[in-house]
């Protein structure tokens, strides 16, 4: 038996476990799984399904509480493969999927951090992708990553996920792709690149987005462009945003609950740990 390459690292809580039967593939040597499956009471983990249990290439890790960032940081703590690819509970994978995805690792060993394409519940592409490869970098203007989009290498220089960031953080609901793409660019100097190839399907569409253009929604934005641009850049991008944006909200209380965001990280960064 050859050791397996490429690990699907699954963030779920609650009955969303439920679903993650649906996206094993049949066993085969070279993919793992690490299921992280966070929970608030301890009687939550009897609906485990018995498959997650038993089959010899899933590995499974209970997390008490919440936040998609901690799970994420969690599964990648226990991967223990060369190659990783984010995975939801509502992801579904073909066998032909999972073999490119592994090719193009092998292919392009300069790479530290792959941005994939999925597809949606219609089997169509979930968004509009370019059709030619390119650096995150120098990425189409406006253009951003879901989590199941993205694959790495697993290695030390590989940073977190800001856990003060995504769904079940206290106070931002989302940015956290955005952030850690920026900062394996950056600060950690790893190579981050798109390749037009299809990761997987998602099986409903419009994840992530029911939240887009509430105060919520406003203050991660905050958030991310002071992580991204510091505050003088951040501060005229919240202006654009919010003169551009076609949420219920005025400008100004949209610039108000951005300005609200950036704060946050601010004083966060600002407060001894």
């Amino acid at each position: 038996m050859t050791a397996a390459r490429l690990s699907l690292l699954v963030s779920t809580k609650g009955r969303g476990v439920q679903s993650v039967p649906t996206l094993l593939l049949p066993q085969r040597d070279d993919v793992a799984y690490v299921v992280v499956v966070q929970y608030d009471r301890p009687d939550e983990l009897n609906k485990i399904p018995d498959v997650l249990r038993v089959r010899p290439d899933v590995t499974l890790v209970f997390q008490q509480g919440k936040g998609l960032s901690r799970s994420r940081n969690c599964a990648i703590a226990h991967c223990r493969t060369p190659y990783a690819l984010l995975a939801d509970d509502d992801m579904i994978y073909r066998e032909s999927d999972i073999d490119n995805v592994i090719r193009t690792f092998h292919s392009h060993p300069e790479t530290d951090v792959f941005c994939f394409q999925i597809l949606n519940a219609r089997a169509e592409p979930y968004k509009h992708y370019p059709k030619a490869s390119f650096t995150y970098a120098r990425r189409p203007y406006g253009y951003f990553f879901n989590s199941p989009e993205i694959g790495f290498r697993v290695q030390d220089s590989l940073p977190c996920f800001d856990e003060r960031f995504g769904l079940g953080a206290p106070y931002l609901i989302c940015g956290e792709e955005e952030v850690f793409l920026h900062d394996s660019c950056r600060k950690n100097r790893l190579q981050v690149d798109y390749y037009p190839v299809v990761a997987g399907r998602t099986t409903r569409p419009g994840t992530g987005q029911s939240r887009a253009g509430t105060p919520e929604f406003f203050r991660s934005k905050g958030a991310v462009l002071y992580q991204l641009h510091g505050a003088a850049g951040a501060c005229l991008r919240m202006v654009k945003q919010a003169l551009l944006s076609r949420s219920a909200l005025s400008p100004i209380r949209s610039f108000k609950y951005m300005m609200q965001g950036m704060l946050y990280i601010f004083r966060s960064c600002a407060s001894p740990s």
